[in-house]
């Protein structure tokens, strides 16, 4: 029985690599894999100036500046670690509404900070 469902598994594995190898080769576009490793960029509304490099270390100040610096490509996903903070473009350099690439994530540090 287990060796049924391994050559099952094979055959099925086997058939979806040929699909995707015949689909890359008829000319349509197959995006590459995605990167398993997002991108970081940080967001400190206390601490960070806009000209910062958006680390960890030198965060920037604003969302806004954070979303132009995310690189827009579909396989290669960034997220934006929000740290504590209000976040408005009365009181900041934010520019509303946020314009979002599919690739890009928001992470902010909780319900009662950000």
């Amino acid at each position: 029985m287990r060796s049924s469902k391994v050559l099952q598994l094979s055959m099925f594995l086997s058939l979806s690599v040929m699909t995707t190898l015949a689909v890359g080769q008829s000319g349509m576009q197959v995006d590459p894999p995605l990167d398993p490793i997002p991108d970081k960029i940080w967001v400190s509304r206390i601490h960070g100036v806009d000209s910062n490099p958006g680390t960890q270390a030198s965060p920037v100040q604003s969302i806004t500046q954070a979303l132009t610096m995310a690189p827009v490509q579909p396989n290669h996903p960034t997220i934006i670690m929000v740290g504590p903070g209000l976040y408005t473009d009365d009181q900041g350099p934010e520019s509303f509404p946020l314009q979002m690439e599919p690739n890009v994530s928001l992470q902010g540090s909780g319900a009662l900070e950000t």
